[in-house]
């Protein structure tokens, strides 16, 4: 995977990016979501919500530091 953009990195270059962190996480986020037995469907809904409250709570200031990498709160 690429290096992991900034907090001030994804705020800067909004679109391309949360595009970039999206694409880069997907597919491991999907196998890791695998091990629950969920539908696939599922999984690129709950993977798409996640990346939506990541990108609105960075913008509405809700997230100003992270304590872990960007790909840990993701799964989280």
């Amino acid at each position: 995977m690429n290096k992991e953009p900034s907090l001030d990195d994804l705020l800067a270059n909004r679109n391309q990016a949360f595009e970039n962190l999206y694409i880069n996480l997907k597919s491991e986020f999907i196998g890791f979501a695998r091990k629950f037995n969920l539908k696939e469907e599922h999984i690129i809904d709950i993977y798409q919500e996640t990346f939506i409250s990541f990108y609105e709570n960075l913008l509405n200031g809700k997230i100003k530091m992270l304590t872990s990498s960007t790909k840990t709160y993701v799964f989280g």
